[in-house]
Order: structure tokens, then C-alpha cells, then sequence
């Protein structure tokens, strides 16, 4: 089943299930489609990346020994992609994520098994404890809150909550300007370069509003 597995990877399908080998039990599924090595090796990486200080040292990392697919401006704090396979998960420019969210490519039932990619847009903040499942998409600008569970997908420019999460409400279009667009002026119309080099530097709040 390793080779359904690489061209699934290759494919752009979000969910590949497999049937489950009655002759082993539940868990121990994940043998028929990955070398017995790999995940021991990506577990002891996701340990690592923990005590890494800088985000963008934690993008470079996952991409480079994870096969994660991360844009740039990304947020971490300590994460746990899934060990089985992290090269499904796909990350937008500008997205952040809080405390020991989890995100899940893979899930075992008594019956079969499930992999699926997982893609978050840009922009999206993702609360602390979270968990995202396997086959799940969560477009830009959205907003997971704290503690919810993730099972279906997350369309663009929402607030999703809960477990397992609902639509809370819409997102305005202040919110969605933040972090895609570089500000370079004050409220009163002033560069704030000309502020800077006048030693007259006035302070923008960036960040008024309530999501």
C-alpha cells in the first residue's frame, strides 16, 4: 500500500482510504504503508523543533525535514504535526498557530484507513489546543478558536469554534487586511518614515478590532 500512498502525496485528491489488514490489530495499521523507521525518525524531529526559538527557523525546519508545505511570515508556537505523514500538510503566508495545536493526516477505524492532506490558507490563526483532522481545508483570513476540534472544512473569512467546531460568525473586512498588506501610513494620511526620520514617531494601532 506504500505506492497507493506516494501518488496519492503526488495527487491533488485530499482523502485516500485503504483497507484495513484484519490480521494485525487497529494502530499497527500504519506498517502496510510506511517504512517502520519513519515514524520514530519524524517524532524525535517534532520533539526538536520544540526548543526552537524563531518561527521562521521552525518553517525552514518542518519544510526541510518534514516535506511540510509552508509559506512565509508563518507563526509557531510548539506544534504537533502529525508524525505519519507531515508532508501532507500545506500552510498559507502569514498564518499562526498557538499552543499544542495538532493537525492529523491520518486516522485508523475498525474497518479501514484513512489519510487525507490537510490545507490551511493564508492568514488564518489557529488557538491554542486545537485539533485539526485529516482531509480538513480552512480558508484565508479564518479564525479557529481555542480548544475547538476541526472536522469539516472551513470556508474563507469565518470564526469557527467548538467541538466539534461550528460557524460562530463572519469575519469584517478590517480583519482581513491585517498581515496581507503591509501598512506604511498613519491614520491621519503621514508617512511613517517621515515620522521615524522627524524623531516624531506616532503610534499606528494595527490591531483595533475584536475577533
Amino acid at each position: 500500500m506504500r505506492k497507493e500512498l506516494k501518488e496519492f502525496l503526488a495527487s491533488e485528491d485530499m482523502i485516500l482510504y485503504l483497507p484495513r489488514n484484519y490480521k494485525t490489530d487497529i494502530i499497527s495499521q500504519w506498517m502496510s504503508c510506511r517504512n517502520i523507521l519513519h515514524p520514530p525518525l519524524n517524532w524525535f524531529i517534532i520533539q526538536f523543533s520544540k526548543i526552537i526559538p524563531k518561527s521562521s527557523w521552525t518553517s525552514a525546519y518542518y519544510r526541510l525535514l518534514l516535506g511540510m508545505k509552508i509559506g512565509k511570515g508563518v507563526g509557531f508556537a510548539q506544534i504537533y504535526p502529525d508524525h505519519l505523514m507531515p508532508e501532507g500538510i500545506e500552510i498559507g503566508d502569514y498564518s499562526a498557530f498557538g499552543w499544542k495545536v495538532s493537525i492529523f493526516t491520518h486516522e485508523f477505524t475498525q474497518h479501514r484507513q484513512r489519510y487525507g492532506k490537510v490545507k490551511i490558507g493564508k492568514n488564518v490563526l489557529v488557538g491554542a489546543f486545537s485539533i485539526i483532522r485529516s482531509g480538513v481545508s480552512i480558508g484565508n483570513n479564518s479564525i479557529i478558536a481555542p480548544y475547538s476540534c476541526v472536522i469539516g472544512d472551513v470556508p474563507a473569512n469565518e470564526i469557527w469554534g467548538g467541538n466539534p467546531a461550528f460557524k460562530i460568525r463572519n469575519i469584517s473586512p478590517l480583519h482581513k487586511s491585517i498581515g496581507l498588506k503591509r501598512n506604511t501610513t498613519n491614520t491621519n494620511g503621514s508617512s511613517l518614515k517621515a515620522n521615524r526620520e522627524n524623531k516624531k514617531p506616532k503610534v499606528v494601532n494595527l490591531f483595533k478590532y475584536t475577533e
